[in-house]
């Protein structure tokens, strides 16, 4: 080899294991931030865990009570149907001229004479209505 060829070669050595430096600083450089940002990653996807675990906790909480509302309407729906059969089987019978009535009244709420007057009503068929 002569002289000149070496120095080339050397240089040339020198220059691929310059850039070699170069581009493993680069390199390792990327690495500590693709590091950075999956540690930023990390902490985001374990905030968004710990936000979904309370979303479902208030979810199933939600549903008991909704549950538990529907069974609230479902007995209010039955206990309603009563109520309006009751009401139709109430009837009223029109007043007419041949019936006989009478009107009573307790000023001051029930009395002692007030099961007296409630039985003697009942032994004869008599109907009353009372406003308290």
């Amino acid at each position: 080899m002569h002289g000149n060829d070496h120095k080339v070669l050397t240089a040339g050595f020198i220059l691929l294991s310059i850039i070699l430096v170069f581009v493993s600083i680069f390199l390792y450089g990327k690495k500590q931030q693709s590091l950075e940002v999956l540690k930023e990653m990390e902490i985001e996807f374990e905030q968004i865990d710990g936000q979904t675990q309370t979303v479902e906790a208030k979810f199933e909480t939600l549903s008991a009570q909704q549950k538990d509302l529907l069974n609230k309407v479902d007995i209010l729906e039955i206990e309603f149907g009563k109520i309006e059969q009751t009401n139709a089987a109430a009837k009223f019978e029109p007043l007419t001229e041949d019936t006989k009535y009478a009107y009573l009244t307790f000023d001051d709420g029930p009395s002692d004479n007030t099961v007296k007057i409630l039985n003697f009503l009942k032994a004869n068929n008599l109907k009353a209505f009372f406003f308290f």
